[in-house]
């Protein structure tokens, strides 16, 4: 790719903006490529969207000239809502999922519409040859402060059956507390009711952004103010986590290829890095080890065979016991909590 279609930020793009490649895996959610279908979008005025079929031919393009380095995933929403009512007609999002079947390219979809149950088609096919992950947007359980809230959107039954039949058709699925309501969805007992509901729908996972920015600045920079006794709160996501067996995070997509057992413990050090965040512990040497073994050459037990740990001196001596543990398969349960 031309040095011209790369940003000071370190990004490549397309040229409306809509398409971002990161230089490395955000662990974030482990994306490469950011899709923003309808970034451009103004309500009522349909001459701001962003053509479907040039962006298709830009994002072919920009997948044809990568060469595809590990578990890449493209995540599609989260800034905007890739299925906002234009995309009944224009379809757009539908297109741009086409050519990430046609790459092979893993996808995690955050959106709040129940129309992305007319992409299901789609979103099989690529999780039969690579990773599918979609997120439902649920701010709330509570009806009336839902319909208050967000009065033109979908009522929490609709929401909750659209994730019901996205979760049988067998692609990871999980739901985002999402927008923050202060004094309505930031209570320990609301979080609990909130993985009460997913375990009883069979949700692999549940994302709460406002609980902290390190990991979720996209959310956390339109947060409508702080939370309220976060440690409290956040102490209460872990527990509710462990007793639902509900992970915190979305399960990493991993590859087979030489390194894929770099990805896999570079995903749970990451894991491990967010659970201490939310118990108020040290977390960043868990997490600059996740980024330091994700983006290794070779994979790690070869490292390690040549030189022992001495062999990644950029790894955080904090980290060093759990990389240990989790290459001697002793830390294999991903909800075996440690004190």
């Amino acid at each position: 790719m031309e040095s011209s279609s790369h940003n000071q930020s370190g990004f490549a793009r397309d040229p409306w903006g809509a398409i971002k490649v990161h230089r490395r895996a955000s662990p974030e959610f482990w994306q490469r490529l950011d899709v923003n279908p309808f970034r451009e979008l103004k309500v009522s005025n349909e001459s701001n969207l962003i053509p479907g079929l040039p962006l298709s031919v830009s994002l072919d393009r920009i997948l044809s000239a990568r060469r595809r380095s590990g578990p890449d995933t493209a995540l599609i929403g989260g800034p905007t809502e890739p299925y906002p009512v234009e995309e009944k007609q224009h379809r757009i999002t539908r297109i741009i999922l086409e050519v990430l079947a046609k790459h092979s390219y893993p996808v995690l979809l955050i959106t709040g519409s129940a129309l992305v149950l007319r992409d299901i088609d789609l979103l099989r096919e690529i999780n039969e040859i690579s990773s599918t992950t979609v997120a439902m947007s649920i701010p709330t359980l509570s009806s009336s402060a839902l319909k208050r809230v967000q009065p033109r959107s979908l009522k929490l039954t609709e929401r909750l059956s659209a994730l019901e039949r996205i979760c049988r058709s067998g692609v990871q699925t999980g739901m985002v507390v999402w927008p923050h309501l202060p004094g309505v969805n930031d209570s320990p007992k609301s979080i609990k009711s909130m993985f009460k509901t997913a375990h009883e729908i069979g949700l692999d996972f549940l994302l709460v952004p406002f609980a902290d920015g390190s990991f979720y600045r996209r959310w956390q920079q339109t947060a409508e103010k702080p939370v309220a006794s976060r440690l409290k709160l956040t102490r209460s996501l872990v527990e509710s986590s462990l007793e639902s067996r509900i992970r915190l995070r979305p399960k990493r997509y991993i590859p087979k290829d030489n390194r894929g057992e770099n990805y896999w413990v570079a995903g749970r050090l990451a894991d491990e890095a967010y659970r201490l965040r939310l118990l108020g512990r040290p977390f960043r040497a868990h997490l600059t080890a996740a980024c330091t073994i994700n983006s290794l050459k070779r994979d790690i037990r070869t490292l390690l065979k040549c030189g022992g740990m001495s062999a990644l001196p950029s790894l955080p001596l904090p980290s060093v016991p759990d990389v240990e543990r989790l290459l001697q398969g002793v830390w294999a349960d991903e909800f075996d909590v440690r004190a």
